[in-house]
């Protein structure tokens, strides 16, 4: 006779109404930092951002290091991009990284207050 199979799901440790509290103490407690508190008067520090450590400036940061994001995108989104690539010197990738290169830019440039330099 064999062993009941084990759930492949573990029961919640905790019922909802206590994550439900111990979230709403934790966004009690969040601080969200003042201009008095940083000293700074950009938009960016405005918002609350840390522009000092920006992750891109950060040491160790590669300009020849390639990192892969999955991108999701509705199928006839997908079949305009293929056919685009199709149509054009573009590949996919190349078209979809030369666009989301300019709106990243233009994002930052509205996000810290001021036009920053693509690289």
């Amino acid at each position: 006779m064999k062993k009941p199979a084990k759930p492949l799901r573990m029961p919640p440790k905790t019922t909802s109404s206590e994550r439900d509290e111990a979230l709403d103490a934790f966004a009690a407690g969040a601080d969200y930092p003042s201009k008095e508190n940083t000293g700074e008067s950009s938009a960016g520090s405005r918002r609350g951002l840390n522009i000092k450590d920006l992750p891109w400036e950060a040491p160790g940061v590669r300009k020849d290091v390639i990192k892969s994001y999955a991108l999701r995108i509705p199928e006839p989104m997908y079949l305009k991009l293929k056919f685009i690539a199709e149509n054009t010197p573009y590949s996919m990738n190349s078209f979809i990284s030369e666009k989301i290169a300019e709106a990243i830019e233009e994002d930052l440039a509205l996000l810290l207050g001021r036009q920053y330099p693509s690289g």
